[in-house]
């Protein structure tokens, strides 16, 4: 749309240049064959070399407020001058500075256009105050014959180019109209094209986490069930407690890619409330609990009275899912996970997770939650990387912050904050 406006100026103002120059080249010529002034003539000769040589400026370079401004400067300075050899105020003046006015408002902004009045009331005043206090600087008229023809011809000058211009602006401004709706329609056009898509891509989504979730979530039940039967070896049930535990990897994986997925096509939509997180972290270290027995983990949180935290409770879900599912990875065996919940700062509940691993490198602490690397856990667990981008990811739109530190002579602490109230 922009584009469309800064051409259609281009286009007119260029036009009225060309107009300028020959109205007042026709317009020099005339006086030369009435025989009035050699000054007025030069001087109306001079418009029409301003306005060609600002034509020929803006064939190679783009239209600005200061090119309009300097060349409506110019043109008045030259009126005002044409008028000492025109009979000063008795002259065609008057009726060429609101012309002019009305001409350059159609191309200049409201602030460049309200400089424009300011230097046009301040220069007009100086101007006709000079024509009262010495008025032996004027050339007037010699007879009434030259004053008629030339007032004459000026007003037939000026309604001409009012006339003209103002007609062929018309069109071009429907013109532009009709390129204004014809875009708007295409955009109309494209939004229902993209809403009907988006509603597809979210069909297929939710077909695809259904397809792939239900029966993977059955395999892990029944795994489950089998892991109780009495008759089952020791041996037997290690392999399907493994089993069961890869398998809750697995799906854990495929929550993060079509998340993830799912979070890059269109923007998420974030259902803020109050609701006790310190509930949803309990709910979620049970979840864990294969993976924790596995590797003989010991996670410790103890509950506290905090205030209910605002964020999207699904998102907030997602986040401690990842960054417990990674503190566990990269958990030792016997190893200590500690998550703490409590008020920061009075507007925030900051939370963190904290493993007794080997840390994490220094330089690499900043790219952390926006680059997708991942490395083996201590038993060999592999990962994409993809959970701790969506973190930072559902964080942000959350409003809240998240960064990671390693502690000394021990793992890594990853905490983030997220408000407790609207703002």
């Amino acid at each position: 749309m922009e584009d469309f406006s800064i051409d259609f100026k281009e286009k007119n103002f260029k036009q009225l240049l060309v107009f300028v120059s020959i109205l007042t080249f026709i317009f020099s010529a005339f006086n030369i064959f009435i025989g009035l002034p050699i000054g007025l003539t030069v001087s109306a000769f001079s418009f029409s070399i301003i306005s060609i040589s600002f034509y020929l400026y803006l064939l190679k370079n783009p239209l600005t407020q200061v090119i309009i401004f300097t060349y409506t400067i110019l043109v008045l300075i030259t009126i005002f001058i044409t008028s000492y050899f025109n009979s000063g105020i008795e002259g065609p003046l008057i009726m060429f500075l609101p012309l002019i006015l009305f001409i350059s408002n159609l191309f200049l902004n409201n602030k460049t256009s309200f400089y424009l009045l300011i230097f046009l009331s301040i220069s007009s005043l100086i101007v006709f105050y000079d024509f009262y206090t010495h008025p032996e600087k004027i050339s007037f008229y010699t007879n009434r014959e030259d004053k008629f023809i030339d007032i004459g011809f000026s007003a037939i000058l000026s309604f001409v180019l009012s006339y003209f211009f103002t007609r062929f602006y018309k069109k071009e401004s429907q013109l532009y109209l009709n390129k204004l709706i014809e875009a708007k329609e295409i955009v109309n056009d494209q939004k229902i094209k993209l809403s009907k898509l988006n509603d597809q891509k979210n069909t297929i989504f939710a077909t695809i986490f259904h397809d792939l979730r239900t029966p993977i979530g059955n395999t892990i039940s029944l795994f489950d069930y089998i892991k109780n039967i009495k008759s089952l070896t020791a041996e037997e049930k290690i392999l399907l407690s493994k089993t069961s535990s890869q398998i809750n990897n697995t799906l854990q994986l495929i929550d993060n890619l079509l998340i993830w997925a799912r979070s890059q096509m269109d923007n998420s939509t974030v259902n803020l409330s109050h609701f006790d997180s310190q509930q949803e972290i309990v709910s979620i270290i049970s979840t864990f609990k294969l993976n924790i027995e596995e590797k003989n983990i010991k996670v410790n949180y103890t509950r506290k009275q905090i205030p209910k935290v605002y964020a999207d409770r699904e998102h907030f879900g997602i986040i401690c899912r990842n960054l417990l599912s990674n503190a566990i990875k990269f958990t030792p065996s016997f190893g200590n996970i500690n998550i703490e919940a409590a008020v920061h700062e009075n507007n925030y509940i900051l939370f963190s997770i904290s493993d007794s691993g080997i840390g994490m490198d220094e330089s690499l602490l900043p790219k952390l939650f926006t680059v997708f690397s991942s490395t083996l856990g201590t038993n060999k667990e592999k990962g994409t990387g993809i959970g701790l981008n969506i973190s930072k990811h559902f964080i942000d739109i959350n409003r809240g912050i998240i960064w990671a530190e390693n502690i000394p002579n021990s793992g890594l602490k990853v905490s983030f904050i997220l408000p407790i109230n609207p703002s």
